[in-house]
């Protein structure tokens, strides 16, 4: 299956496959948010998962949360 195939090629990379929810994050602030937050502009933010933004010190953003 091409789930399978994919972890294969995650494992020839000494990765992991990881589930969770998407969230983004800023530059500019240190907060997470949704992608539907009126804060985040496409070009400016990267995304984790939830349990990494939490982890490096993100907080919830009030306004999309």
């Amino acid at each position: 299956s091409k789930s399978d195939e994919f972890s294969e090629i995650l494992g020839s990379f000494g990765l992991q496959q990881t589930v969770g929810e998407a969230v983004y994050v800023t530059r500019t602030d240190a907060k997470y948010h949704t992608a539907n937050c009126s804060k985040i502009r496409d070009n400016q933010t990267n995304v984790l998962l939830l349990q990494d933004a939490r982890s490096i010190g993100y907080e919830v953003c009030p306004e999309c949360h």
